[in-house]
C-alpha cells in the first residue's frame, strides 16, 4: 500500500469539499461521536475516497482525511483507519453509475424515524421533495459491514436519493457533493418535522398525488440552480458557526 499519495492523483478540491460537507453535516445534527462518512468516486475509476475512522465527521478538513480504497475494500492510497462499513460506498456506486457520492450517517430524528412504520409525508419543503422517494432497509439494525448487506442496502436504497435504516441511520447519494449533502440534510429535516408533529398528539394531515410541493426539488438536475444556493448558504453558516467557535481546525 502506499504510504502517501505522491504517485496516486489527489482530487484535492473535491476532498476539501466533500469534508465541509461532513462538517455541515455536523452542524445540523448528523453527528454521532466518531461514526458516520461520506465518500467520493474515484475521478480516475480506481475505487472511492472515504473519510477515515476514529475522527468525527465535524473533524474532517482535507484530504489527509479520506483513504482511497479499491472496489474490494484495499487501500491504495493515504494510509489511516478504515470504517468497517466501507461496503455501503462501494456497493451503491457499483450498482448506481449515477452516484458519485454517497453519505452514511446517524442523523438523530431520523434514526427515530426508521424505528417505525410510518411513511414520509409533506409536511415541509424537504419533505415533499423526499415523498415516495425513500427506500427502506430492514435487514439488520447492525452494521452494514460485508459485501452482501452492502448489495442489500444498494437494492434497498434503489433509484432513490435516499434510504433509511431501520433502527440505525440513513444513507443519501448525489451526482455531486452538493446534491449528496442536501439530500442527507433535507432527510433528517424532513423526518425531524414529522417525528415532531406526531409527538404532539395533535391530528394532522399532509397534502398528497399532484398536491405535493417539490419546487424545491434538489434531486433533479434541472435543480443545479437550488443545490447551489442551498449548499452556498450552509457553507456561510458553517464558516459562521465555526468563527463563533475560534475558528475552524483539526483535532
Amino acid at each position: 500500500m502506499n504510504n502517501s499519495t505522491q504517485s496516486v492523483p489527489v482530487p484535492v478540491a473535491d476532498l476539501v469539499k466533500l469534508a465541509t460537507a461532513q462538517r455541515i453535516l455536523a452542524m445540523d445534527g448528523h453527528d454521532d461521536i466518531t461514526l458516520g462518512h461520506m465518500s467520493l468516486r474515484d475521478p480516475a475509476g480506481r475505487g472511492v475516497w472515504i473519510k477515515k475512522a476514529l475522527r468525527g465527521i465535524d473533524e474532517v478538513f482535507d484530504e489527509s482525511d479520506f483513504v482511497l480504497i479499491d472496489w474490494n475494500g484495499k487501500p491504495l492510497a493515504n494510509d489511516g483507519p478504515l470504517h468497517s462499513e466501507w461496503p455501503i460506498h462501494t456497493q451503491i456506486m457499483a450498482r448506481r453509475r449515477d452516484v458519485n457520492v454517497v453519505g452514511h450517517t446517524h442523523a438523530k430524528f431520523a434514526v427515530l424515524f426508521s424505528a417505525t412504520d410510518q411513511e414520509l409525508c409533506a409536511l415541509n419543503h424537504e419533505g415533499a421533495n423526499l415523498v415516495d422517494r425513500v427506500g427502506r432497509f430492514t435487514r439488520t439494525a447492525g452494521l452494514i459491514n460485508t459485501v452482501e448487506l452492502g448489495d442489500e442496502l444498494a437494492g434497498a436504497l434503489a433509484d432513490n436519493p435516499a434510504a433509511l435504516l431501520k433502527n440505525h441511520g440513513i444513507v443519501f447519494v448525489g451526482a455531486d457533493i452538493a446534491e449528496a449533502a442536501l439530500n442527507g440534510l433535507f432527510l433528517e429535516r424532513a423526518c425531524r418535522m414529522q417525528v415532531t408533529m406526531a409527538s404532539t398528539g395533535w391530528k394532522w394531515s399532509a397534502p398528497s398525488g399532484v398536491d405535493h410541493d417539490r419546487k424545491m426539488g434538489i434531486s433533479t438536475a434541472a435543480a443545479t440552480g437550488h443545490q447551489s444556493v442551498f449548499f452556498d448558504y450552509f457553507e456561510r453558516r458553517l464558516k459562521r458557526t465555526e468563527a463563533r467557535d475560534g475558528g475552524a481546525r483539526k483535532p
